[in-house]
């Protein structure tokens, strides 16, 4: 005789009679029972099903359906049926949110108000770090943010309904944060402040950027050198056809803050160097003497005008070389010692020989070259001749007053130089006015 078959609730009573968010998962509902072969389900909710197992049922899953869906277990096999038991399952729905705000913005802008539906509960906000915001809280539908990380980056928001039931998936906002410009050198340490030649091509500049910049402007370049933008990169070249010391500005172009790079072109022209050396046979440097260029020739005594414009100056080295470097055109060179007048480089000598030029006799040294001509011109009335003797012995002896010599105490060659597409070698001569011999050993 077999007993009447039996099912008794094993789990909380509630689980009986339960409420979930649709695709989430009941809490198991379990029943015990006796003398029975199997058991049917029906009313179940799709997602949700029933097992029998050795006398033990479990109700399990997710309602994938919405609505209250009332169950029935009805017990196969048994004995004093039909045994059944019943219970209640009811899916809710999920809200669905939406969020609404600016996608597009520089860094460090302020004031980004994000919105969403209101009337819900445990609103769940996630805000990158590293950007400040207000609002933002459990029970607030609006979050103002404050973009102070640049790049891509999300705002999301989630809230419960009235269900208690949280979207399945929260709703995003993508960010695009835009940083400020920045510029940077990418050619060689130094390509920014370079020294060129006039008409000789520049060593390349190259510039990159970050990704807000669009576009870059150049100013201040010389002629002859352009810059140009193109896929990131700005690049200076050219060939300057005028000569100065440039400082050059990019800016980049774009959105957000704005930003400069700066840097300088210096161009020099075409070389005249040389060497200067005293006016005698063996080589003597002459350092430290100032030399000139000039824009015209100047006044030769008596004459006192026009005078010429000093283009550039510089100071020999101690080997006497010097170098200006200059466009084409027509250029003078001329020089100024500092030095004392050298009593040791004149003497005796030197009157004889002027003497001797005066008189018409060789050989002479005055009629070796035609600087120690110049420097016999004691008097500086255009002419070498007898008023040039007295001024000259006056002068060696150390008389004084002695107001005929009037040449400078140190007298330079004046070469023309012609500079055409081409360096220039130039070397020139000094020596001390009355030194008409060439004998002074140390300049």
């Amino acid at each position: 005789v077999k007993p009447n078959s039996t099912i008794n609730l094993t789990s909380f009573i509630a689980t009986t009679n339960q409420q979930v968010c649709i695709n989430s998962p009941i809490d198991n509902i379990t029943y015990s029972t006796t003398t029975a072969t199997g058991a049917i389900f029906s009313g179940l909710p799709a997602g949700v099903t029933g097992n029998w197992t050795a006398n033990v049922i479990t109700i399990s899953g997710s309602p994938s359906e919405l609505g209250l869906f009332n169950y029935v277990i009805t017990l196969t096999g048994d004995c004093g049926g039909p045994v059944q038991a019943i219970g209640s399952i009811q899916a809710n729905p999920r809200p669905t949110p939406t969020l609404s705000g600016p996608v597009s913005m520089c860094i460090n802008t302020t004031g980004n108000v994000y919105t969403t539906e209101a009337g819900f509960n445990e609103y769940t906000w996630t805000i990158p770090s590293g950007n400040t915001y207000t609002g933002g809280g459990s029970g607030d539908n609006t979050a103002t943010v404050n973009w102070l990380v640049a790049g891509t980056q999300n705002i999301s928001v989630n809230y419960k309904n009235v269900y208690g039931c949280f979207a399945s998936t929260p709703a995003v906002v993508s960010v695009t944060v835009i940083p400020n410009a920045s510029v940077t050198l990418t050619s060689a340490p130094g390509t920014n402040s370079q020294t060129v030649p006039i008409n000789s091509a520049i060593t390349p500049i190259t510039y990159g950027f970050n990704s807000s910049v669009t576009g870059a402007t150049v100013s201040g370049l010389p002629a002859g050198v352009t810059g140009t933008y193109a896929t990131g990169v700005f690049t200076i070249t050219g060939t300057p056809t005028l000569i100065g010391l440039y400082s050059y500005t990019i800016t980049t172009t774009g959105s957000c803050v704005q930003a400069t790079a700066t840097g300088t072109i210096n161009v020099i022209g075409y070389k005249i160097s040389g060497n200067l050396t005293y006016d005698k046979t063996a080589v003597l440097p002459m350092a430290g003497v100032s030399v000139q260029l000039k824009s015209g020739a100047e006044p030769v005594p008596p004459a006192i005008a026009p005078v010429p414009t000093v283009l550039q100056t510089v100071t020999t080295d101690v080997n006497g070389y010097y170098e200006f470097y200059v466009p084409n055109g027509t250029y003078y060179l001329y020089a100024a010692n500092a030095a004392a007048w050298p009593a040791a480089a004149v003497a005796a000598n030197d009157v004889t020989n002027l003497q001797r030029y005066v008189a018409g006799l060789t050989p002479n040294t005055v009629d070796d070259t035609p600087l120690r001509i110049r420097a016999a011109d004691i008097n500086q009335d255009g002419y070498v001749n007898a008023s040039d003797v007295t001024p000259l012995q006056r002068r060696i002896a150390g008389l004084l007053p002695n107001p005929n010599y009037k040449a400078p105490n140190w007298m330079f060659e004046n070469p023309v130089i012609v500079v055409n597409n081409a360096d220039v070698p130039q070397n020139f001569k000094g020596i001390a006015s009355g030194d008409v011999n060439g004998y002074y050993p140390t300049p």
